[in-house]
């Protein structure tokens, strides 16, 4: 039951999914992606009641994460006077299935308002 994820959102506690760029790759996906399903590399589930909501998870590399930071009124979300950085994702982490979350194709990125394409 490692990194007790799920007791901490039980307990409204913010919580923040980083890498530790350049020992881990820098893929906000694919930790959402872990904290979502918690399979193992054989696919077995592991500590299901640690498991994020994706409503969490998103909010994990996002707006809970700018607020550990303590950058939450320059960025984490789309808000008028924050920096308009983001990524543009092919598809609605919401509208898939949480097994192909780290598999969403990134589109562009949107970088102090202007969109860059990655395709």
């Amino acid at each position: 039951e490692m990194v007790r994820m799920g007791a901490l959102r039980r307990h409204d506690v913010p919580l923040a999914l980083h890498s530790d760029l350049t020992m881990a790759p820098a893929q906000p996906l694919y930790l959402a992606w872990i904290a979502v399903n918690r399979m193992n590399m054989e696919g077995n589930l592991m500590a299901p009641d640690e498991r994020l909501s994706m409503e969490d998870a998103m909010r994990a590399i996002t707006i809970d994460a700018a607020l550990i930071l303590g950058l939450e009124e320059e960025v984490g979300s789309i808000t008028p006077g924050k920096r308009a950085d983001f990524a543009v994702l092919a598809e609605s982490p919401f509208e898939i299935d949480p097994e192909q979350l780290r598999d969403i194709p990134i589109r562009g990125v949107v970088f102090e308002g202007e969109f860059f394409s990655v395709e």
